[in-house]
């Protein structure tokens, strides 16, 4: 198997093994508390764990052997990373002592997308000083 295979399968192993953690701790119900109004701690954690998987899916995304998804990794980012953050909390339905709550889903999208932002600006700026 060659270096770029190797490489390639394990941005997405990362992938993957983190989107299973997110699964796995939606899964406990007793890192659940009762909330009594908006807790800014709690969604700042939201926030920060989608933004982390925001930046692993644009990694997997970016790369040269993905053809498909290479056009435009930051949307399929957005969309991957979105998806993944309504699914979690509709999965929380389902689970004893959790929640579905739609601040937590906008503190993950939030997170998703504030970091594609960062990454297009990032981009977008070492494009124009490489045509300048």
């Amino acid at each position: 198997m060659s270096i770029k295979k190797i490489f390639f399968m394990n941005r997405w192993l990362l992938v993957i093994s983190y989107a299973i953690l997110i699964f796995v701790l939606t899964s406990v119900s007793s890192l659940s508390y009762p909330k009594f109004g908006f807790d800014p701690v709690d969604k700042i954690y939201h926030f920060l764990v989608y933004a982390v998987f925001s930046y692993l899916l644009f990694l997997a995304l970016s790369q040269k052997e993905n053809r498909f998804f290479k056009g435009n990794p930051h949307f399929f980012s957005i969309l991957l990373g979105g998806a993944h953050a309504l699914g979690s909390e509709l999965y929380q339905i389902s689970v004893p002592g959790r929640y579905c709550d739609f601040f937590d889903f906008l503190a993950d999208f939030i997170g998703v997308v504030s970091v594609q932002f960062f990454l297009f600006v990032i981009q977008r700026s070492r494009k124009q000083k490489v045509e300048s």
